[in-house]
């Protein structure tokens, strides 16, 4: 193994640094580089963060490797004692690795939890910072974002909060923790939809009768009549395939007709009518009719 001597004395060159270049950097004399080079000697440690960003390296490779695995052990030990005792390892590990992602991320999240599940408002200030400086340095991560929403609505600064929870794709639990009243009710509703719409494609797609008629059920259990025109399209597919004609006109022409009815009292419900929609399908091309 290269010992950190060697390691300096290699690092120095690539970076282009003369010893006297790099001595006036760290605030030492050339002597000194000089003999840790040579390996009469080894920087302190108080120079070894100084020393990683000098040379344009981490701590880890300095030192040999070792240390990520030694602050991991620590880690995973401190884990029985909770998130102070680990978040400890996170502050110490981040002076050796202070760009490292995964040791930012433990940090800001043993902060988050200490703050608003602990309810200890000591960490509330620096939990948000670091989720800040997360969300700055690593962009486009929900994990980041919404860390960030939920200590921003625990201060009471909701617009911002709504900001960050709506740029979240997944953002369903979240947005339930952070509205309130009539917005919250307007989100539930809108999940629930979203569940129910999810749940009726799933029907569809098992493009069987019994399917179908459960699917009828429950637009009817739920009020969605201004959708069963769907249903009956759905069913005239299916005898279409079968070569049952007869049914197939029936079924085909209950669509056109509930897709009308959908339309004349319900205009508010689609962007694009629902007779519209169904003359995109294929069951209504005139070369499928039945003369």
């Amino acid at each position: 193994m290269q010992k950190i001597g060697e390691k300096i004395r290699d690092l120095r060159k690539i970076k282009n640094l003369t010893q006297e270049e790099l001595a006036e950097k760290l605030g030492v004399s050339a002597q000194a580089v000089s003999k840790w080079e040579t390996g009469v000697s080894a920087p302190d440690i108080s120079l070894i963060l100084p020393l990683c960003n000098a040379l344009g390296t981490g701590a880890d490779a300095l030192l040999g490797g070792n240390r990520k695995k030694d602050l991991e052990d620590q880690f995973q030990k401190a884990i029985r004692y909770g998130e102070e005792a680990t978040l400890r390892v996170a502050e110490e590990a981040l002076k050796d690795f202070p760009d490292d992602e995964q040791w930012l991320f433990r940090r800001a999240h043993d902060e988050y939890i200490l703050a608003v599940e602990e309810k200890k408002e000591f960490y509330l200030h620096p939990a948000t910072i670091h989720y800040r400086e997360l969300c700055r340095k690593f962009t486009g991560k929900d994990i980041y974002k919404s860390g960030l929403a939920e200590l921003l609505f625990v201060q009471g600064k909701k617009d911002e909060s709504f900001v960050l929870a709506y740029e979240c794709k997944e953002n369903d639990q979240l947005l339930k923790k952070i509205l309130e009243d009539e917005a919250l009710e307007k989100h539930k509703r809108k999940v629930l939809n979203k569940k129910f719409n999810a749940f009726l494609f799933e029907l569809y797609d098992y493009n069987t009768v019994e399917a179908l008629e459960l699917a009828e059920k429950l637009l009817n259990l739920f009020s969605c009549e201004y959708r069963l025109w769907e249903v009956y399209a759905h069913r005239a597919k299916i005898y279409f395939a079968e070569k049952d004609y007869e049914k197939f006109d029936f079924y085909r022409n209950e669509a056109e007709r509930l897709a009308e009815l959908a339309d004349k009292n319900y205009p508010e419900i689609f962007e694009v009518s629902a007779a519209e929609q169904l003359h995109t399908w294929e069951i209504m091309s005139n070369d499928l009719r039945k003369s």
